[in-house]
């Protein structure tokens, strides 16, 4: 998922030096966008003659990253549903200072500049001013954790239509407030009542940066949210909806992510318990039945379905509870090495046709991923840190995790971020492996020379740093890295999972606790000896998936087809998006375009996973 990225910065300049301290820094990029544009051809929409009806509604809940090309026409905004701090819905419409594949504008500075735009297909506005028409957002500044706006930056709405340019209609600047605002605008002038009427907001943007090349980042975040323009409506009015309003929380105890070998040693890692965060934006209340459900993906029936009994919701209030329950979340189907699990959690409301249609923003998927690396992070980065200023060059940063059961450590998993013209790709690091002393870092057990950052361009992707001489771990222990340089080296952080009290650093001898909140993106690697990229289950070689990108059909073919084996697809936030017995051609034409995973199960055990490109 594209993330954008945010900033709380800690910056003292005193006669031009930095005091030596961690930092967190914003973003220079947006992998996901990069990597969905090296792979996927973006496509542009061209403005047509073709008009929409009232009432033209957008919450930003659907997949993908980009907006939907049936609503609007520009792809600059990033849709997310991170970045909004207790938004309407799940899911914003994110404005900031980067492009549509996820780089800085080339225009991008200091000074304000016109950044990311989002602008409405033709829609037939052919009414009276007595049919009240008006169209409503949410907007906030800043967003969660993220950067704010400054003096100059700014949120405009603009109207058109065929016969007129655009007109500046509202703008929206910064204030020391970061809720989300309601607005809402009537529009009772003829100038704008004609078919062909179009909308577009869009942001002027400034960027951050510093002396120093290790340094710069994305700035000025602004999120959009519950568009929506309808005929017949008022200043109270609102929509009878029941919608999620933030992603999952964690399924499992302490970590994010263990070994499913370690795991299998002690279950009472699965938390047995749900976090649930929705919201009823109307006037009246609404009845919900809650439910979970959970599948394997190497199985093709569910394997467990918890009913959380019935909820009678106010209007306008907020539901945040927590529910417990007896059954094991994840269980063993004899995946020795990796499993995965989807995990579904939604609303079933009335059939009140007003609320009918927004069915999408009352569901909530997760994939719960077993490989061989223990995780605190979420898998995407709001920020980097690092240890910047004079006097760090051998400063060192140290992680703490403790295994479930005795194992041997292979390699570390890191996610470096990119700095603008890959300035530190070529700074070394040492790698290192502490022993723990009262809750600290104590003696190193381990270290190897000569690492330097390696940048993927894709979010889910961490980088395999394989040790030369993988060492036996029980207990707790400590992994992270010494510098050689003052240069910011610039790891991935994760806002959303606060793991402070695990994360220490030392630049002058002692080791002291991390005070930002959130978790690094550095995770310890365990088990057999690792092959190439991730270890999973068995693979097969020689799997022929064809065409890809996938226009309607795609091909499969491997050595020992077997017609018992399982095809499973599933998209980037992990929702089961096909499933069926295998087949030599697959017919993926009702399937939206964008970038999909495709999973090959046999004997309930994974033995291939491909990324595929589907368009239309």
């Amino acid at each position: 998922m594209r993330k954008k990225t945010y900033i709380t910065i800690i910056i003292v300049f005193v006669t031009n030096l930095v005091i030596s301290q961690p930092v967190l820094t914003n973003l220079q990029d947006n992998p996901v966008l990069i990597k969905y544009n090296k792979t996927h051809k973006l496509i542009k929409i061209k403005n047509t003659t073709d008009t929409l009806t009232l009432p033209v509604f957008d919450d930003f809940a659907k997949q993908g990253i980009y907006p939907d090309s049936s609503i609007w026409l520009d792809m600059s905004v990033y849709i997310n549903n991170t970045s909004g701090e207790n938004p309407p819905s799940i899911g914003v419409a994110t404005f900031d200072a980067l492009d549509s594949i996820g780089h800085l504008y080339d225009n991008a500075g200091p000074n304000k500049f016109i950044a990311d735009k989002l602008t409405s297909k033709p829609i037939n506005l052919d009414y009276l001013p007595s049919d009240s028409i008006y169209l409503s957002f949410y907007y906030q500044a800043r967003g969660f954790t993220g950067n704010a706006p400054e003096a100059g930056d700014s949120l405009v709405l603009e109207f058109k239509t065929p016969q007129t340019e655009w007109t500046h209609i509202w703008v929206a600047i910064f204030d020391s407030t970061f809720d989300f605002k309601k607005v809402m605008i009537p529009i009772t002038d003829t100038t704008f009542l004609k078919k062909g009427f179009q909308f577009r907001f869009y942001n002027y943007a400034s960027i951050g940066g510093s002396y120093l090349p290790s340094w710069s980042f994305n700035s000025d975040y602004w999120n959009l949210d519950f568009v929506n323009l309808n005929k017949n409506r008022s200043y109270l009015d609102t929509i009878n909806d029941l919608t999620f309003i933030y992603k999952f929380d964690n399924l499992l105890k302490t970590y994010t992510a263990i070994p499913w070998t370690h795991f299998n040693y002690d279950n009472s890692y699965d938390k047995k318990q749900i976090n649930i965060h929705y919201k009823n934006l109307g006037y009246d209340t609404i009845n919900c039945t809650r439910f979970f459900t959970r599948d394997n993906y190497a199985d093709a029936s569910p394997k467990l379905i918890n009913n959380f009994g019935t909820d009678n919701v106010l209007p306008f209030s907020e539901q945040n509870e927590t529910i417990n329950y007896t059954n094991n979340t994840f269980e063993n189907y004899n995946l020795i090495d990796s499993a995965d699990w989807h995990i579904k959690l939604y609303l079933k409301t009335d059939t009140i046709s007003a609320r009918k249609i927004y069915r999408w923003n009352d569901t909530i998927t997760y994939c719960q991923h077993f490989y061989n690396y223990y995780a605190y992070d979420d898998g995407t980065a709001e920020n980097g840190y690092g240890i910047s200023g004079t006097g760090t060059s051998s400063a060192m940063i140290a992680y703490k995790f403790n295994t479930i059961m005795p194992d041997t450590l292979r390699a570390f998993q890191i996610f470096f971020n990119r700095t603008r013209n890959d300035y530190t790709e070529t700074i070394p690091i040492y790698l290192t492996v502490w022993d723990n002393l009262n809750g600290k870092p104590n003696n190193i057990i381990y270290q190897q020379s000569t690492t330097t950052p390696i940048f993927k361009d894709s979010i889910y992707e961490f980088v395999n740093y394989k040790l030369d001489n993988p060492i036996f771990i029980q207990d707790t222990f400590f992994i992270g890295w010494q510098k050689t340089t003052e240069d910011l080296i610039n790891i991935g952080f994760d806002n959303n999972n606060d793991t402070k009290e695990k994360l220490f650093y030392n630049i002058s001898g002692a080791w002291i606790q991390s005070t930002f909140k959130g978790s690094l993106m550095l995770r310890p690697v365990f088990g057999k000896i690792l092959p190439a990229g991730i270890n999973k289950t068995k693979k097969l070689k020689n799997v022929k998936i064809y065409p890809n990108p996938v226009n309607n059909f795609i091909n499969i073919s491997y050595a020992d087809y077997s017609s018992n084996d399982d095809v499973i697809i599933y998209n980037n936030l992990g929702a089961i998006t096909y499933k069926s017995k295998i087949k030599s051609q697959i017919d993926l034409s009702n399937i939206s375009q964008g970038i999909y995973f495709l999973k090959i199960v046999s004997n309930k055990k994974i033995i291939a996973t491909k990324k595929i490109i589907i368009i239309h």
